[in-house]
């Protein structure tokens, strides 16, 4: 089978971004392929669609204690080089960087104790994530699960991870030893959390194609063959003929397949969400904290040289554009996820059918029952209110800086 263009482009970027995130620390396992097997049992790929091999992930105990203990060095070195070398007269810059160093190095450290702690359950995860499309892929093989809408999000990914790994040339600058140590500490750290909130971005994404693929396949597949059977069934009442018979049974095991794929889901999702809430808590912080710091400088330099710093500009819609995308990736997980009740299943009554009837039910009942809604620890819920907390709160601190601060007098 020949590799299509998209699921190519998918796996480039997918294993390039497992490669930084590798090098961030973030990731403390490797991939593997695991070959054909000798029988005829038919394997899938989740990247390439091939029937060559398939992907699976293997912890590293090494670098997951190696990547712990460094985060953690890294954390003590930033906060004393932020204290200690890069204190100003201005005590509202301090305060806010203070802010700033102090989310980063608590992210990070438990950032550290997560990966420490979970490093085995985050690869059944991701292990899980593999089985599960090769699952959803058996259901339509002549159609991909990733769609458009994921590609542009990987695509956006890809390129501000970029960005985050050209930053790294910013310690050619730096000659003093000491200030290299602060500087490449906080790059690192800092791209750690970043690298964070993409993940979470990716496992959203991944949760809301698996959902979009079997809600199209129930759609556009199993439930035109379900009303067809249900008008011959309707129109032939008191006789059943046994090729019929056999048409319901394969109908009600693939319905009952379907329901267990989609309670596979949702355990997945919610699994994936509560070991990353932490993360993804403390990289909004942090996220916002940096939001609020490069928008000081930007008008203090306006303030000085009167020019306006656009590559800083650039860095804040940067920011805003990655939590925009954790934002709708996470939408489109909890939208495909309630999208499952709008099938009409009810509506197919198979002449009566008991065991059609009973999975049917079941089938209703787990869908309203089991509903993906992402909570960060109980303080918000991931949707759009968090982008318009973002922008109030940096209108709001814009116009503190504006009335209260140095600034104020300078502008």
């Amino acid at each position: 089978m020949a590799i299509n263009w998209r699921a190519a482009i998918v796996k480039v970027m997918l294993l390039a971004f497992f490669q930084f995130a590798q090098f961030c620390g973030v990731f403390s396992f490797t991939y593997r392929k695991t070959p054909k097997p000798e029988t005829n049992q038919q394997t899938f790929d989740l990247l390439t669609r091939t029937n060559d091999v398939k992907y699976t992930v293997k912890q590293c105990v090494l670098c997951k204690w190696f990547f712990g203990i460094v985060r953690m060095m890294g954390a003590i070195i930033y906060i004393y080089g932020t204290l200690m070398m890069w204190y100003t007269n201005d005590p509202f810059y301090n305060l806010i960087t203070f802010l700033q160093t102090n989310l980063m190095a608590t992210g990070s450290v438990v950032m550290s104790i997560c990966l420490l702690r979970s490093g085995k359950k985050f690869v059944c995860i991701i292990n899980s994530f593999f089985g599960l499309f090769r699952r959803v892929q058996c259901l339509t093989p002549h159609r991909q699960v990733m769609g458009v809408h994921q590609l542009i999000f990987l695509l956006i990914i890809v390129i501000c991870v970029g960005n985050s790994a050209f930053g790294f040339l910013l310690i050619l600058k730096y000659t003093d030893w000491r200030e290299l140590a602060v500087v490449t500490s906080k790059l690192y750290l800092e791209t750690g959390l970043v690298v964070s909130l993409h993940i979470a971005s990716i496992g959203y994404m991944c949760i809301g194609a698996l959902y979009n693929c079997v809600n199209r396949y129930m759609r556009e597949d199993l439930l035109p063959r379900a009303r067809c059977l249900d008008h011959v069934l309707r129109r032939k009442k008191t006789y059943r003929l046994p090729r019929y018979t056999r048409k319901l049974i394969r109908l009600t095991r693939e319905l009952n397949n379907c329901a267990r794929i989609y309670n596979d889901i949702y355990n997945l999702a919610t699994t994936f969400h509560q070991s990353i809430r932490y993360q993804i808590l403390f990289a909004l912080l942090f996220q916002f904290s940096l939001l609020t710091t490069v928008i000081y400088s930007i008008l203090y330099m306006y303030t000085v040289i009167t020019a306006i710093q656009w590559d800083a500009v650039f860095f804040c819609l940067l920011i805003i554009i990655e939590v925009l995308i954790m934002i709708l990736s996470a939408y489109s997980a909890v939208q495909d996820g309630i999208a499952a009740n709008k099938l009409s299943l009810d509506t197919v009554y198979m002449g009566g059918d008991t065991e059609w009837n009973r999975s049917v039910e079941i089938f209703i009942n787990r869908m309203n029952l089991y509903e993906f809604k992402p909570n960060v620890l109980g303080f918000f819920d991931i949707s759009s209110d968090i982008l318009v907390m973002f922008l109030s709160a940096s209108v709001t601190y814009l116009t503190y800086i504006l009335q209260n601060t140095k600034l104020s007098q300078k502008l």
